[in-house]
């Protein structure tokens, strides 16, 4: 094979051809030479030979010809355009990889505007994420989580631009050592484009109507064995920021509630239920906040992090509620006017050192909280002026260390947690009409511990697990009312021991999985009202069994079936033995034995995952059956003044719920449709005014979303919700349905220019409330844009909402911010 003057040509393909139809071909060597070999009937073949950077040349020869050199001369090919499109969703065993880029709108700049256009996954109103239907456990940033569950600073502060895909883990086991034992939990990591990289939001915008302003610095750099995000946040704009701090994953959620640490209120402001939609639209606020995350790869495969957050914040609610109470044989109706006033004050820091290998998973974690909150309340109540101050108090110190060795094909387990709260709360009630006055005292301290030691081993294709634990917990609980009348005091000395003993069996073989649990209780409980002499015992063996199981009818299709038994023990909340004032108008006063919830839960799902088509669908059933030694007790006069308690009882409840959710997107006109569903029904007896009540709830809500990238000139969004709700006591009941539709709209007139048109339409049994806000962005550069917002063009100044309770209906409405006119200076990086 040669050129024209006589040069070999390397890599020139060669083809035998017989009537078009391929008999053999080859490829030349460096050395020009070929060799092929053919076999036909006929007397003579073509052969052609062919190559991007020369022409192409063709001959017929007789079949017994020994050799042919080709002479090819050098010839320029224009290739044809050619365009590819990555699919949006792509799967790779148990990983989806969504592609940012497929989802992403020209206005979409922070990660939290394309995730929730995402087939499959679901942003909820405070940030949390699920994937079908239920929260993720982990969130990792190039697969290290740095943020602990707090991934709401990520979502809204990652630059969308700088993130290439959003991987959902599916099966995901976060510890190394359990690499052989699944999960059916769900996780998420988030890859960058440059895996080390500086990215980021900031954000500066002032405004009037009146003076506001709205301020965000949260650089995140992103290194091979470091990560490190800083914010630091400020506005008076109705952005409820605090939200960006909370832990949201299933992982660490479960710990706090195992553990109990959150801050507990046990008194109040009467105040009003907040509405489902954006607070910055009914939120008066100045709130600001400050959040260091880090974390650093030591040696040996340790890590080390620390994730701290201090907030200041003062709120403002103006507004009132029309609660109708459902009694036996009469409704009573209570009309309030508020404005309450708070201000908060918290620190959270957490120091975590982790080893996660394939030898161990060792993992400490130090949590110190501090909180201090001043609630200040105007209330007008038929006539009356009523002045309610708040202040709260919060320490909590905990740490919790977890250990896993393997032992060959076993391994032991081992959790230590101990925890120490102290909260102190005051409330103080006065009528400016006629000079009463009433202050309640409450000082709450807490120390708890708990211990566990297991053991895991397997056969075959079963996983045995063998595990003990301790627990203590020791209340002490002070409280003093004060009034025109003697003092009113408790003085609790609460001290409860648990153990346990409980044997695991995990049975896996292809598609299908069973786990049973069967855990075995010992609580003694010993209750001491100092103030009183009453003394209050418990001491029982609880056999609690969990059992759950999962059949992968197809590739796409499985199915779940769950069944737990469980029982609750009543905390100090519920059993102390002289009233306590929890806000203006409502005593409590619990004086029954140790109360006990006995709950049978069945659950039932059916999950379709087809992410070629990008198809993603959900069916959930559960079902609980209740029993209870002590029933709840409300007395309700008039005035709306209630002492709400408990008496020993045995009664018993149900819970129904159905949720159904189907999402799909079309890549062909890049627009995703969702529809969800959801019903609850539950009935429980309670005990009002005297006589006990069956108490039937039920609630029922559909939603409908679509987003559509329409073109490169045109995008839209738009949201309808219809909910309804009842609650019927004997012989009086009540309902309510509200529907909303909420739309946004991106034009884009030019290549750096685009408006926003954002309508909020909501219906109130007859009352109709419409919200209008527009917007223009300028695109300074890649990085900078320049925004100018009007919000709440038309002015509303007041919205109702409706919400219910068990034998309460309330009808809500709230002062809207005023209309608003600020101008913003974006940058992402």
């Amino acid at each position: 094979m040669f050129t024209e003057n006589g040069s070999y040509i390397e890599g020139v393909n060669i083809v035998a051809l017989n009537n078009d139809n391929i008999l053999a071909y080859c490829i030349s060597d460096s050395n020009g030479d070929y060799s092929i070999s053919i076999k036909s009937d006929s007397d003579s073949i073509t052969l052609q030979a062919y190559s991007i950077n020369y022409s192409k040349e063709k001959i017929v020869l007789p079949l017994s010809t020994v050799s042919y050199n080709f002479y090819l001369t050098p010839k320029i090919n224009k290739l044809k355009e050619v365009v590819l499109k990555a699919k949006p969703i792509v799967r790779k065993g148990d990983t989806l990889n969504y592609s940012v880029s497929s989802f992403k709108g020209k206005n979409d700049v922070k990660l939290i505007d394309v995730l929730s256009k995402m087939p499959g996954i679901e942003v909820l109103n405070n940030g949390k994420i699920l994937y079908e239907g239920k929260a993720i456990e982990k969130y990792y940033i190039e697969g290290l989580d740095m943020l602990e569950g707090r991934y709401n600073l990520a979502n809204a502060n990652l630059s969308a631009n700088s993130v290439a895909t959003v991987q959902v883990l599916e099966n995901h086991q976060p510890l190394k050592v359990l690499k052989n034992y699944g999960s059916d939990k769900a996780s998420i990591n988030i890859k960058l484009k440059n895996s080390v990289t500086t990215t980021g939001t900031a954000n500066l915008g002032l405004g009037v109507s009146p003076l506001i302003h709205d301020m965000n610095f949260t650089p995140i750099i992103i290194a091979k064995n470091k990560q490190f995000l800083v914010s630091l946040m400020s506005n008076n704009i109705g952005d409820d920021i605090s939200k960006q701090v909370e832990v949201l994953t299933i992982d660490e959620l479960v710990n706090k509630l195992d553990y109990n640490t959150e801050k507990k209120d046990w008194v109040s402001l009467q105040n009003i239920s907040l509405p489902q939609f954006n607070t910055n639209r009914f939120l008066f606020n100045n709130s600001n906040i400050l959040s260091t995350n880090f974390i650093t790869k030591l040696g040996n495969d340790v890590e080390f992090k620390f994730n701290a957050s201090l907030l200041n914040d003062f709120s403002e609610n103006k507004g009132g509620k029309n609660t109708s109470y459902f009694t036996p044989n009469d409704t009573i109706y209570v009309e309030e006017i508020f404005i309450n006033k708070v201000n908060s004050n918290y620190l959270k820091t957490e120091f975590v050192l982790e080893k996660n290998t394939d030898d161990i998973f060792l993992k400490n974690k130090l949590n110190i909280n501090v909180s201090q909150e001043n609630k200040n309340g105007l209330l007008e109540n038929e006539g009356d002026t009523i002045k309610q101050k708040v202040d709260i108090k919060h320490l909590s110190i905990s740490n919790n260390l977890r250990i896993l060795k393997p032992i060959n094909n076993d391994f032991i387990k081992f959790n230590s947690f101990i925890s120490y709260i102290q909260t102190p709360q005051t409330l103080n009630v006065s009528k400016v009409n006629n000079n009463l006055y009433s202050s309640q005292l409450i000082d709450l301290n807490t120390l708890y511990s708990m211990t566990k030691l297991g053991y895991t081993n397997s056969y075959k294709r079963l996983i045995l697990s063998y595990e003990i634990g301790v627990s203590t917990t020791y209340n002490n609980l002070i409280s003093n009312l004060t009034n025109a009348t003697l003092p009113i005091e408790n003085n609790i000395t609460w001290f409860d021991y648990n153990s346990y003993i409980e044997t695991s069996v995990i049975y896996e073989k292809g598609r299908f999985k069973l786990e049973v649990n069967i855990p075995i209780n010992y609580r003694n409980y010993n209750i001491e009202e100092n103030k009183e002499s009453v003394n209050k015992n418990l001491s029982k063996i609880f056999f609690e069994p969990r059992i759950y199981f999962k059949y992968q009818l197809t590739g796409k299709l499985k199915s779940t079936l769950s069944y737990r038994n469980n029982n609750v023990i009543g905390n100090i909340d519920k059993l102390f033995f002289n009233p306590i004032l929890k806000d203006y108008r409502t005593l409590a006063k619990y004086s029954t034995d140790i109360p006990i919830k006995n709950r049978k839960t069945y659950s039932a799902g059916l999950i379709y995952n087809n992410p070629l088509y990008s198809v993603f669908s959900h069916l959930y059933y559960n079902y609980s059956a209740i029993m209870r030694n002590t029933i709840e007790t409300s007395s309700i006069d008039n005035s709306g003044n209630s002492l709400i308690g408990a008496i020993n009882n045995e009664n018993s409840g149900i819970n129904h719920n159905i949720s159904y959710s189907v999402n799909k997107y079309f890549s062909n006109i890049n627009t995703s449709l969702k529809f969800d569903a959801q019903a609850n029904l539950s009935n429980n007896e309670m005990y009002i005014n005297n006589t006990i009540s069956d108490v039937t709830s039920q609630s029922t809500i559909f939603k409908l979303k679509a987003s559509s990238l329409v073109n490169e000139y045109f995008d839209v969004f738009l949201e309808g919700t219809y909910m309804f709700g009842k609650t019927t006591s004997s012989n009086t009941s009540g309902s309510f349905s509200q529907e909303s539709i909420t739309s946004n709209v991106n034009i884009y007139p030019s290549k750096n220019h685009s408006i926003t048109f954002v309508n909020d339409l909501y219906f109130r049994d007859g009352y109709t409330s419409y919200f209008f806000d527009l917007s223009y962005k300028y695109k300074l550069s890649k990085e900078f844009k320049l925004e100018l917002k009007w919000i709440n063009i038309f002015n509303y100044k007041t919205f109702k909402n409706y919400s219910i309770s068990s034998y309460a209906l309330i009808e809500s409405y709230y002062i809207i911010r005023p209309n608003q006119v600020m101008v913003s200076v974006k940058y992402s990086f």
